[in-house]
């Protein structure tokens, strides 16, 4: 097995490292780092890939085991990955019921592609979408493969849906707009 030795590394060198070990061939590798944001860039690269992989805290660093299937592409940096702003439980204007179904296909169908956001944020009634059980298990299917969900408070408050949010984590104004405000956003 080879080892990856991050530690004291910038954003984004560990995901460089380890891209490199998997082109060069490697299937088995502990990645070493100190950092929480290194630790998820590198669980998010690794899923992404189909790798196995499994991590523990010993003392101040994170040790990453990956089983790679050997699949190697580009790697996106966090701040070039785009994140997506759902202001509402359907897509498009029209016919309510084919904006729902469209909605739904979307999110079953991203949790599959090769490219996936860095974060989703749901606002006003997209915060449905993460309270309903058909839409929240594609949610949940992004989670795991490291996407983010932010759900806006304000909003669950307001359709009286706190205790039916079933995935993402409740945010406030401030971190959502800060998350708008950086990098690239795709508002649907």
């Amino acid at each position: 097995m080879k080892i990856v030795d991050a530690r004291k590394l910038p954003c984004p060198q560990p995901l460089l490292l380890l891209k490199k070990a998997l082109e060069e061939g490697e299937k088995e590798l502990e990645v070493i780092v100190d950092r929480e944001d290194a630790l998820q860039n590198v669980l998010r690269f690794s899923s992404s890939k189909g790798a196995f992989t499994t991590w523990s805290k010993e003392g101040e660093d994170y040790h990453i085991k990956i089983e790679s299937k050997g699949e190697v592409c580009e790697v996106v940096l966090e701040e070039e990955m785009v994140k997506i702003f759902i202001s509402s439980d359907r897509i498009g204007k029209g016919n309510d019921d084919l904006g729902l179904l469209l909605m739904k296909s979307f999110l079953n169908t991203l949790p599959e592609g090769r490219v996936l956001p860095a974060k989703i944020l749901l606002m006003n009634t997209g915060i449905l979408l993460a309270c309903n059980e058909d839409t929240s298990l594609s949610l949940k299917k992004l989670e795991e493969k490291g996407v983010e969900v932010l759900v806006c408070g304000t909003c669950l408050k307001f359709f009286d849906k706190e205790k039916e949010l079933k995935v993402g984590k409740v945010s406030n104004m401030f971190e959502i707009s800060e998350n708008l405000l950086v990098g690239s956003v795709l508002t649907l």
